[in-house]
């Protein structure tokens, strides 16, 4: 076996351990009736699960470690790089159960930018590690997720019941919490339990695919929020702390370490890319996704997101920065979406190989257009249900991230050239960008 493999990029969750195969498939779903672009999107949405990302290639980057009931550490769920489309800005249905816990679920009338996070100065004191942990345990809790796991054997698509766990900080005393989007993402139903063992079933208010942030909510009061640190104060070699839920068991588990790096950039080769990351040589391990990463006065300065999984690389393990991810999570408390993103105003699917579009009756793999989010959309577009999307403004895309990427550069209102393969000829049409909102 080609040592590469040990090097690759994944989501490490694991096998629940007492779960089975349905012995009747399941249910077709009712749009299965409309016209064969739309069944096709529906069938082949229904084949891929969230929760099972996993990216292949190179010092592997574990993005955060949400971690299935079940398997050992080392046997974690990795594959290929060429495995996933993570869509969520963009929306592809390749998953029929994601986001099943609906942002809708949480009522989002506090309205006009109330900010649900405020980022503080640090005092001139630092604590010992004893300390800080002492000051801010209570305010890491642990997240397990049920969800619809899928498998497909031939043509035919099975669902059994699974299970997912991650951490997540709470930043209002009355039950707001913060976690990353891939622990939550799919689940069906969010459990968390507090430091001291108190459990709540929680909401999923919104979240947010491109940062891998979500915003979750439980029925509590008089809670210990997390004080909120600037990351733009951190400096290399200052102590850093991480408290999360390795493992799916480990509750409250401590680890310590030194800020190692600043402004760090993650790309992966499914086109998504993590921006101005916090770099740690402190413990992270599959569960740890969504907790949190202290300065030494106890201020939450980061949520962990990932990690590098490799033979030859250890310790390094990275954050998403509390000056990015405050305003990220304000903007979800207030809205239910990131203001200010330009988007294609559609929704998407991806086939990804040459037996789906075989099967499906087309003449190759591709993003596909499935519909528009808004009548605004539509009516500024040339783009068409069906359409194969090859490039945008003359650079190839492969998958919807890419395609984020591109957009990331332009603002609500350009127009943007749009390569597309429709009816068996290559045209190019033109299309205005809209606001991604909670659409999509």
């Amino acid at each position: 076996m080609d040592n590469n493999n040990e090097n690759r990029y994944q989501f490490n969750i694991e096998e629940p351990a007492h779960s089975s195969f349905p012995s009747q498939p399941a249910a077709p779903n009712s749009n299965q009736e409309y016209r064969r672009i739309k069944k096709m999107i529906i069938r082949v949405a229904a084949v891929v699960c969230a929760l099972s990302l996993v990216i292949g290639g190179g010092a592997g980057i574990l993005i955060g470690g949400a971690m299935k009931s079940g398997d050992s550490a080392d046997q974690q769920l990795s594959s290929n790089e060429e495995n996933s489309d993570n869509t969520g800005l963009l929306n592809a249905v390749d998953d029929p159960t994601e986001n099943t816990t609906s942002p809708s679920d949480v009522d989002q009338s506090n309205g006009n930018a109330d900010r649900l996070l405020y980022v503080s100065g640090g005092s001139t004191s630092a604590l010992s590690v004893k300390d800080v942990v002492a000051q801010v345990e209570n305010s890491v809790v642990a997240i397990v997720i049920n969800y619809k796991e899928t498998t497909t054997y031939g043509f035919q698509t099975f669902y059994y019941d699974a299970q997912a766990s991650g951490s997540g900080v709470i930043v209002s005393d009355d039950g707001y919490i913060v976690t990353n989007n891939h622990v939550i993402s799919g689940a069906e139903t969010i459990t968390v339990t507090l430091a001291d063992g108190t459990t709540y079933d929680a909401q999923l208010v919104a979240a947010d695919d491109s940062t891998d942030l979500a915003l979750i909510k439980i029925d509590a009061s008089g809670l210990q929020a997390a004080e909120i640190g600037s990351s733009a104060e951190l400096t290399k070699g200052e102590t850093a702390v991480i408290i999360g839920n390795p493992l799916g068991y480990l509750d409250g588990s401590v680890s310590a370490g030194v800020i190692s790096g600043l402004d760090r950039t993650l790309s992966f080769s499914d086109g998504t890319t993590l921006y101005h990351l916090i770099q740690t040589d402190a413990s992270v391990n599959p569960g740890n996704s969504g907790g949190g990463l202290f300065n030494d006065r106890g201020q939450l300065v980061g949520i962990v997101t990932a990690k590098t999984s490799s033979t030859e690389v250890e310790g390094l393990g990275y954050a998403i920065p509390s000056d990015d991810f405050a305003d990220i999570i304000n903007d979800l408390y207030n809205y239910g979406y990131v203001k200010g993103r330009p988007a294609l105003g559609i929704t998407t699917i991806n086939i990804t190989n040459s037996m789906e579009a075989m099967y499906y009756g087309l003449g190759r793999t591709g993003i596909y257009v499935q519909n528009f989010v808004s009548k605004e959309a539509e009516e500024g577009s040339e783009l068409r249900i069906g359409d194969c999307i090859v490039s945008i403004n003359g650079i190839a895309v492969s998958n919807s991230n890419e395609i984020l990427n591109i957009l990331s550069e332009h603002e609500v209102g350009d127009s943007v050239e749009v390569e597309v393969y429709r009816d068996g000829s290559l045209l190019t049409v033109s299309t205005t960008l809209v606001e991604q909102d909670a659409n999509y």
